[in-house]
């Protein structure tokens, strides 16, 4: 016994994904069912508003993602490049410079820089609460 599935349930897109790949000859029934759902326009904005609540929730949570990003990074690379004086590079590894007037400055930058992501997770965080 086949189990019939619930599409009342499914996202617009899931919906017009059945749609488009459903066999209309052999599910005639679920075909209709389907193409029921779509002309309801009560369900179809109930469905659309769900799916600007998914998009914000992931922007919020890609921009979040950035913002750490920001603040993480630059940072560390920052705190290697001038106590230690390692720079990170793709294919060798780390390389390192001995020259504090040239890791005084890129490290201050480094820190700006992570400083920005800091003040962007703080503004992030006082306007979740």
């Amino acid at each position: 016994m086949e189990i019939e599935p619930n599409y009342s349930e499914y996202s617009l897109e899931e919906l017009l994904d059945v749609l488009d790949n459903i066999d209309k000859e052999r599910c005639r029934d679920r075909y209709l069912k389907v193409l029921a759902l779509l002309g309801d326009e009560e369900h179809c904005r109930k469905l659309a508003e769900q799916q600007k609540i998914k998009e914000e929730k992931e922007s919020i949570e890609n921009e979040e993602l950035e913002a750490w990003t920001t603040l993480l990074f630059p940072t560390i690379a920052g705190g290697l490049l001038l106590f230690f004086g390692l720079v990170l590079t793709r294919s060798n590894g780390f390389i390192h410079i001995e020259s504090m007037w040239f890791r005084i400055p890129i490290s201050f930058l480094l820190f700006l820089l992570g400083y920005s992501g800091y003040m962007k997770v703080r503004e992030l965080s006082t306007n979740k609460d």
